[in-house]
C-alpha cells in the first residue's frame, strides 16, 4: 500500500514527532545508491536530490 504525505504525516505526528519536523515531500527511489564497500554513498544521494530539486542551496 502507497502512504500520502498527509497519511505518513499523521503517523509520525501519532508517534510523537514534532510537527515542524514532518517531510514537505516524499520521492520514492528504487535502491540508495551505496559505495564499493556497501554503505550509503551520501554525496551520489545528494547528486540524486539535487538533480530533481534543482533549487535547493548547495549546502543540503
Amino acid at each position: 500500500a502507497l502512504l500520502s504525505v498527509r497519511q505518513l504525516g499523521d503517523f509520525l505526528v501519532a508517534q510523537g514527532l514534532a510537527k515542524f519536523k514532518l517531510p514537505e515531500r516524499i520521492e520514492c527511489i528504487d535502491a540508495f545508491p551505496v559505495t564499493r564497500v556497501g554503505k550509503v554513498d551520501k554525496a551520489a544521494l545528494r547528486k540524486m536530490i539535487a538533480e530533481k530539486m534543482p533549487g535547493l542551496p548547495k549546502s543540503c
